[in-house]
């Protein structure tokens, strides 16, 4: 515990200097990696650490990305009624990760590469929706027209808000590797018939996995939609 906490406080003492030494404009792009980072990480949950390659994961990013933008237009610029909706649509979209992982693999024992071509098929899908549908997505350009999270600057203090998303995700995927169900997850991946033979679901622990993924990709989707 003191490891994660010294490390969170050093890597929310590198990204809060940002703007101090570079200036807005800097941290704005910096910004911008580390939501694409944050996202990253909800990759490197799945594949580093469960062992199924999640290709479509962005379809993510982009749903909760659009999702955020309608909730903005509709909630203002009130911070707690912004980000409850932000949780909400991550939440949604972390079961429906659940339930398709739960379906995709319940009666296997292995995670081929089947899983990661239908969550590819989903971003093609949604991609395709979203670009012939401009009355309801903007189209080829985007959403647009709806104001940022409480109204915060994307060239300004948007960039704080970030940094905390970036900080509570590391040290949640740091804490949840030395818990118990970090030891599941590298078990699944040294050994998954045996896993099962222990008594364990491994459809339900890898939708689990694939729902956690989600979620951190969706929250970084969200505050995208702002940033951008």
């Amino acid at each position: 515990m003191v490891f994660i906490v010294v490390v969170s406080a050093a890597l929310a003492g590198v990204l809060l200097l940002v703007p101090v030494l570079g200036g807005d404009y800097l941290a704005w792009q910096i910004g911008l990696y580390l939501l694409y980072g944050v996202a990253a990480q909800g990759v490197g949950l799945v594949w580093g650490r469960g062992g199924f390659l999640p290709l479509g994961n962005a379809v993510f990013f982009g749903l909760a990305a659009y999702g955020a933008a309608m909730a903005l237009n509709v909630t203002g610029r009130a911070l707690l009624p912004n980000l409850l909706a932000m949780l909400a649509i991550a939440a949604a979209l972390g079961a429906l990760a659940w339930g398709l992982a739960a379906l995709v693999f319940r009666g296997r024992t292995d995670s081929g590469p089947f899983f990661s071509l239908i969550t590819l098929a989903l971003v093609l899908i949604v991609a395709q929706l979203a670009e012939t549908n401009p009355a309801i997505t903007g189209g080829f350009n985007g959403y647009a027209g709806y104001p940022p999270l409480a109204g915060l600057n994307p060239f300004g203090s948007l960039y704080y808000a970030i940094v905390v998303l970036v900080v509570t995700v590391t040290a949640a995927l740091m804490a949840l590797e030395r818990l118990p169900a970090g030891l599941v997850l590298r078990a699944l991946v040294a050994q998954e018939g045996r896993l099962q033979a222990l008594g364990f679901a491994t459809h339900r622990v890898k939708a689990w996995a694939f729902a956690g993924a989600a979620f951190i990709t969706a929250l970084a989707g969200a505050l995208y939609a702002s940033h951008q």
